[in-house]
C-alpha cells in the first residue's frame, strides 16, 4: 500500500486502506495519520468516525492504565484534528470533571452542544449538576 501511495499519493481510498491496515496492525498513531490524509483528500463520515473512535479508544486505554495526562493529550490532539467532534469534547469534559476542572468541563460540554444539538438534554443535565454543586 505504501508503495502504491508513492505513485498515487492523492488517492484517498489508498490512504483509507492504509489507515485501516495500520489500525489492524495495532499501529494507531500511524493509522490515524493515514486516515487524516484520506479525510483531507476526500471527507467521509466513515473515516471521521474511525478516527474519532480510535482517539476515544486510545484515551480510554490511557485512563485504564492510570495515565490521565496521556488521556488528556490524546483527546486534545483528537479535538485539534476533528474540531467538530462532539464525542471528543464530551470525553475530555468527563476527564476534566474527574480532575475537578469544572469550568473547563462546562466549556467543552457547551461546545459539544453547539456541535450536536441532539446532545443538548444530556449536556444541560451535566452542566446543571455542576452548577448545583
Amino acid at each position: 500500500m505504501e508503495a502504491a501511495l508513492l505513485r498515487y499519493g492523492d488517492d484517498p481510498v489508498l490512504w483509507r486502506i492504509l489507515g485501516q491496515a495500520r489500525l489492524a496492525l495495532e499501529l494507531p498513531v500511524d493509522g490515524i495519520a493515514a486516515l487524516l490524509e484520506a479525510q483531507a483528500l476526500q471527507p467521509s463520515s466513515e473515516v471521521h468516525t474511525t478516527i474519532e473512535v480510535t482517539y476515544l479508544h486510545l484515551a480510554e486505554e490511557a485512563v485504564q492504565s492510570g495515565d490521565d495526562r496521556q488521556a488528556e493529550l490524546t483527546l486534545v490532539e483528537g479535538i485539534e484534528q476533528l474540531v467538530d467532534s462532539a464525542k471528543l469534547h464530551i470525553a475530555l469534559a468527563r476527564l476534566y470533571m474527574r480532575f475537578g476542572a469544572h469550568d473547563d468541563a462546562v466549556r467543552l460540554l457547551l461546545r459539544a452542544r453547539e456541535l450536536d444539538s441532539t446532545l443538548a438534554t444530556t449536556i444541560d443535565r451535566k452542566s446543571n449538576r455542576r452548577n448545583s454543586s
